[in-house]
């Protein structure tokens, strides 16, 4: 997903820099942070979250499409159940 987010950036004229990567992998991989991303928050605490706004739109920036096994891929499918089990309960 990392390089597939990556890769999206720089097609778009958005390359991050080495040192941008670095401080964010940093960030991202360090056990002790207290960091968590909104979304992450949101999916723990059953709230609304913005799947198609954030993953999906990075898959259409991507070329990647749904189902075809990339990592953003099963993101957006995983995000895409979550929301429609989220939807069910809150009609039950």
């Amino acid at each position: 997903c990392w390089k597939d987010c990556r890769a999206t950036a720089e097609r778009a004229g958005h390359a991050p820099s080495d040192a941008a990567l670095g401080h964010a992998r940093g960030l991202l991989t360090d056990a002790q942070s207290s960091l968590t991303a909104s979304m992450l928050r949101d999916l723990q605490q059953g709230h609304p979250i913005e799947a198609d706004h954030v993953i999906g739109d990075m898959l259409a920036r991507s070329g990647h499409a749904p189902g075809d096994g990339s990592m953003l891929a099963v993101a957006y499918a995983h995000l895409k159940a979550y929301e429609a089990g989220r939807a069910r309960r809150q009609t039950n």
